[in-house]
């Protein structure tokens, strides 16, 4: 029932930014894809290509001995078509389902402890990036307010896992009073300590430093690829014009959306090149370009995704049948 409800909300708020960007003045957006220098398209999927690499190799840092380079990068790739396909980021479960049937098999909840990992390492990216908007641009107030609230709930999820890392015990404790009880049915414990193994890598410097590096290698590559695509309709854009750009989307891909995130992600762009004046205002008439660099970037992303993800497949010899049947 509350998936149904994140879902149907998700698909509301994504109807809505799909009319706000291009029903309220399509003809504005038309023609600014009519002037656009699609060149600028091809070192951007370029770079897209390089920054799914650095998500591997940052995945396959956090399994140290467990997965080869080949599986990390085709299963993650698969991950994120599926995220684009499906809603609730099925994508992530994919992933866990697919490292079980690897030689020898990885535990799921160790798979979607690393899962988390990741997630917090890209919200301490997303706001490095806010820190650096701040520095670069003009402040907004609205844009600084909302990264403060987003800073604060970074901090409290990596106290939190921190915590879960280093006093394990306070939370084995519960549940051991769980045995014999109709809730032991649910093997908490063994899955309890399967996602402790996948957050024990952050404990090990060698790790940490070799994830949060890959990390910030790939963000910045986004940052590369976001100010890119800027080309195709604006002269000269600036690097931070980019960064406001890549750290909005990226917040945009947390809200509940269509699968692919459609609308959402246009949204993300438009108001990052707001806060960096590169467009005057929220109106129709001046957030065109805004519109089309996003609607290109977001259809640039798909396209990288969709090639690789169905390479994966076809690598791992699954197909979207049985990803599909295994959630």
């Amino acid at each position: 029932m509350k998936n149904r409800v994140i879902f149907s909300a998700g698909v509301l708020l994504s109807l809505t930014l799909i009319y706000l960007m291009l029903g309220r003045d399509f003809a504005a957006v038309s023609a600014q894809f009519a002037r656009a220098n699609y060149l600028y398209v091809l070192p951007c999927i370029a770079l897209l290509l390089v920054s799914m690499l650095t998500r591997a190799l940052r995945w396959q840092v956090l399994l140290p001995q467990q997965l080869s380079l080949w599986h990390s990068f085709h299963i993650s790739n698969i991950s994120y078509f599926v995220n684009s396909l499906l809603p609730l980021r099925a994508g992530d479960l994919t992933r866990a389902w697919m490292t079980t049937r690897l030689d020898p098999p990885i535990p799921a909840f160790l798979t979607l402890s690393t899962v988390v990992v990741e997630r917090l390492f890209d919200l301490l990216a997303l706001l490095g990036l806010f820190g650096l908007t701040l520095l670069l641009l003009p402040a907004r107030p609205e844009i600084a307010t909302f990264g403060t609230g987003i800073a604060l709930s970074v901090v409290i999820g990596a106290i939190g896992l921190i915590v879960i890392a280093v006093k394990p015990d306070w939370f084995r404790a519960p549940l051991r009073r769980l045995r014999g009880s109709a809730l032991e049915r649910l093997r908490l414990e063994a899955r309890f300590e399967h996602f402790i193994s996948g957050l024990r890598p952050i404990g090990q410097a060698s790790i940490l430093s070799s994830a949060l590096g890959w990390t910030v290698i790939g963000w910045l590559v986004d940052v590369l690829a976001g100010w890119t695509i800027l080309w195709i309709l604006f002269p000269a854009p600036s690097l931070a014009s980019a960064i406001a750009m890549i750290f909005l989307v990226g917040v945009s891909m947390a809200l509940p959306a269509l699968p692919g995130n459609v609308g959402q992600f246009e949204t993300g762009v438009v108001v990052g090149l707001w806060a960096a004046g590169l467009i005057a205002s929220l109106n129709p008439a001046d957030y065109a370009p805004a519109v089309a660099v996003g609607v290109t970037f977001h259809a640039a992303t798909l396209f990288v995704t969709t090639l690789l993800g169905l390479i994966g497949l076809w690598s791992q010899r699954v197909s979207l049948r049985q990803v599909a049947a295994a959630r």
